[in-house]
């Protein structure tokens, strides 16, 4: 696949299927940080710095990261890391 024809595919993901299934991604981050705190805090990994919803974007885009590393680098892999990176620049810039 070209480097226009992945570009496409993210937009659509992060424009299209993404909000039809998740809603914003500034909402969704932030609610997902809600819950990932709870559960960092409760380990005692976390104490006095929460992670905010750029964090949750950065960490996804990580999770992908260690998929393509420990496994096949699958273009699904490299679709959702861009996806991950333009919604937590979006929400990054929305907090400025």
């Amino acid at each position: 696949m070209k480097r226009a024809e992945i570009i496409a595919e993210v937009s659509k993901c992060v424009s299209v299927e993404r909000n039809s299934a998740y809603g914003e991604p500034e909402e969704h981050f932030k609610s997902v940080a809600s819950f990932w705190n709870v559960y960092l805090s409760s380990r005692g990994i976390i104490k006095d710095e929460l992670l905010n919803p750029t964090d949750v974007s950065i960490l996804m885009g990580l999770l992908k990261i260690a998929r393509v590393a420990t496994g096949e680098a699958k273009l699904d892999n490299f679709i959702d890391l861009a996806g991950y990176a333009v919604c937590g620049g979006e929400v990054s810039s929305k907090n400025e």
